[in-house]
């Protein structure tokens, strides 16, 4: 047996927040439009920064509202005015992407190297993208996308 269950946009109740199908063999959740502006809109200007994180907010928010958190993530798109930021954009998904398994093995690695582990995953992503040695990071396991044209940020396909 399947369910459905839509979880209706603050902007429209005829748009989808978020979309959960359940099914025998799991759960999908479909997350699209978030944007990172203030709802209701306001005229307070804000940075891209914060417009990246404001969207990243509201997709954890809609996967928590239907049981679910950022690690379960399959693929996100990202849609970008301007190119020239994908590097900041980048920037604070590295803070939002690092997988709890990942998480543990990379907490792990350190201690068994004598340092010491990170905190959370937010401080080993962002870590992970600061480091001097490229090599270094290249051997944290990461999770990246590439980026296209567009004017929001929206997670494509949750998995659980």
């Amino acid at each position: 047996m399947s369910t459905m269950r839509h979880l209706a946009s603050p902007i429209a109740k005829s748009f989808s927040e978020a979309l959960r199908i359940d099914i025998e063999a799991g759960s999908w959740i479909f997350v699209s439009g978030q944007v990172g502006v203030a709802i209701p809109p306001n005229n307070k200007p804000i940075s891209f920064e914060q417009e990246v994180r404001v969207t990243f907010d509201r997709i954890r928010e809609s996967l928590r509202k239907l049981d679910a958190d950022m690690d379960k993530i399959v693929s996100i798109k990202v849609y970008l005015t301007d190119l020239a930021a994908y590097a900041e954009f980048s920037k604070v998904r590295g803070e939002v992407f690092l997988t709890e398994a990942a998480f543990e093995r990379l907490n792990q690695s350190l201690q068994d190297s004598g340092l010491p582990a990170f905190a959370n995953p937010r401080n080993a992503g962002a870590g992970s993208l600061r480091q001097k040695d490229p090599r270094v990071t290249a051997s944290r396991d990461l999770d990246d996308d590439g980026a296209g044209y567009g004017r929001h940020v929206r997670a494509a396909a949750v998995r659980q």
